[in-house]
């Protein structure tokens, strides 16, 4: 016990038994005591503010809007959204409004591992707060095949109660095994509110696409018509649905044939995304599927060259704003789709990681066909040598008569290799500026190289840029065109100046010494 040598009292606020020196308190104890008043105080008042703001600032109907920006916004991954059982749990006052709050509860999440420890009960009550709302169902079985057939027969009731709700799914997200497919089925005729549907095979198991076995999402007798469907590793014949309103595709590993006739049923489509596989007696149509309102189409080929020639050669593009183009060198049917669905291209990012380095010709070929390209980006192993050469402007002033290689072009992008020359660069990004826009400013404001690694070497020039390179590029840079150069993550340019300052001030260091002992 500690007591105060000016007035006894002791850590408790207790007295010793024997005599005080007075009946008050010393001013050292007086003012700990006020301190830790104030601190309780404050304290009380901290444990109790979200009730306070809740209770006594925010009507139930500001505080319900609050809680259901809270759950989730409207990019906020699947993975990453509150439950309102979370706001339910810190205080009775929060618990109200989230249990009267039916938006709350439009997001249903089923976890059928999770069914085999709880009761039914939490889906009939999460359902009926959503009042009669559209529904956002998402089903998951993160197990493997021979473990949902194990326990199929457990999710009847889980699945009589989603089937039930039909007329009100507006979202339907699955990622369970094929064998649990045939359970979700609706007694009514059609699902008129569904619009989204994502397909996505369970965590944790290799090799899904080789599970299946014929089953069929078939969910209503008259096949659903949504507008997005983003589908993963599952065969085109298991889903059953209308394709002609889908405007938003996502479709991984999907054969060519399948993918073609994806494509003359889905006449609505804007933006497709696809990963398309290698497909058997593939051949080509007498005439060109045309996919009158595709505008954004990222395609990737896991397939040869022939195929994916093929596939190219079997469509017409003619609204197509912006191409990604992965992992063909199939340049000349990419070039013929251009040519043939004269559209008016405005960006295109081609991957190619593939050792083979495409020609200088048959890339410039693909540039050819689309002159209306504004942003162009390429990543590849290596950029043919010649490449800053082909796409030099005019040689002079006046464009009027002379032919130029995308004469839109306001930004490129590299990541690979450096296999050009500095020189040609230069003299590329020079000639080009004679190519102004309405402004008067060259059209061609944004160049940034991604370069690989090159590592410092004092054998090996290429890990510093030249000095009049470097020095040119700093004066483009001083006249508003934006140059980024990156070697690995350092700034290739940045420190290349550096270099040749410290070493022009060593030179000049040197000159003065020789002078003065001359």
């Amino acid at each position: 016990m500690c007591l105060c040598t000016v007035c006894g009292e002791d850590g408790a606020g207790q007295y010793p038994t024997g005599p005080l020196r007075g009946n008050l308190l010393c001013h050292s104890c007086l003012e700990l005591r006020n301190l830790e008043a104030q601190i309780a105080d404050i304290d009380l008042k901290s444990s109790h503010i979200e009730d306070d703001y809740f209770n006594h600032r925010f009507p139930p109907e500001i505080a319900s809007h609050i809680f259901v920006f809270a759950i989730s916004g409207p990019e906020t991954p699947e993975n990453e959204h509150l439950s309102p059982l979370t706001l339910g749990a810190v205080s009775r006052r929060w618990r109200e409004i989230a249990w009267s709050t039916p938006r709350l509860w439009t997001r249903v999440p089923v976890n059928l591992k999770a069914f085999f420890h709880r009761p039914k009960e939490l889906l009939l009550q999460w359902i009926a707060r959503s009042g009669e709302l559209p529904l956002s169902i998402h089903i998951f079985y993160d197990v493997s095949e021979s473990g949902s057939a194990q326990h199929a027969a457990s999710f009847a009731d889980i699945f009589g109660t989603i089937n039930e709700l039909a007329l009100r799914w507006e979202t339907l997200s699955l990622r369970i095994p094929f064998s649990l497919y045939p359970r979700l089925h609706s007694k009514c005729d059609e699902v008129p509110l569904l619009k989204r549907v994502i397909i996505q095979p369970p965590w944790f198991i290799e090799d899904y696409v080789f599970d299946y076995s014929g089953e069929i999402l078939d969910v209503c007798a008259v096949p659903p018509l949504p507008w997005t469907v983003m589908i993963r590793e599952s065969p085109f014949t298991s889903i059953c649905i209308n394709w002609s309103n889908v405007t938003t595709l996502q479709f991984s590993q999907i054969s060519v044939i399948d993918c073609l006739r994806l494509f003359q049923q889905a006449p609505q489509m804007t933006q497709c995304s696809l990963d398309i596989t290698h497909s058997e007696r593939v051949r080509r149509l007498d005439s060109t599927i045309t996919v009158p309102h595709l505008t954004k189409l990222n395609i990737r080929f896991l397939t040869n060259e022939v195929t994916a020639g093929t596939f190219l050669d079997s469509i017409t593009l003619p609204a197509l704003k912006h191409l990604e183009y992965h992992e063909s060198i199939n340049y000349t049917a990419l070039s013929a789709l251009f040519t043939r669905s004269s559209c008016s291209l405005a960006s295109l990012n081609i991957r190619n990681w593939q050792d083979l380095m495409p020609s200088t010709q048959s890339l410039l070929q693909v540039l050819r066909a689309s002159p209306s390209l504004g942003d162009l980006r390429i990543s590849m192993t290596q950029l043919p040598k010649d490449f800053f050469d082909s796409l030099s402007g005019p040689s002079s002033v006046d464009v009027s008569n002379q032919v130029v290689l995308l004469p839109m072009l306001r930004s490129f992008y590299y990541r690979g290799k450096l296999t050009f020359d500095w020189t040609s660069f230069i003299n590329c990004l020079d000639s080009r500026q004679h190519i102004q826009g309405e402004d008067g400013r060259p059209l061609l404001r944004s160049i940034d190289l991604s370069l690989w690694t090159i590592q410092r070497d004092l054998y090996l020039p290429l890990y510093y840029i030249d000095e009049p390179t470097a020095a040119h590029i700093c004066r483009l840079v001083e006249h508003g065109i934006d140059v980024r150069i990156m070697n690995g993550a350092e700034d290739m340019l940045q420190y290349s100046r550096k270099f040749h300052e410290e070493s022009g001030f060593g030179l000049q260091a040197q000159s003065l010494i020789k002078a003065s002992t001359g």
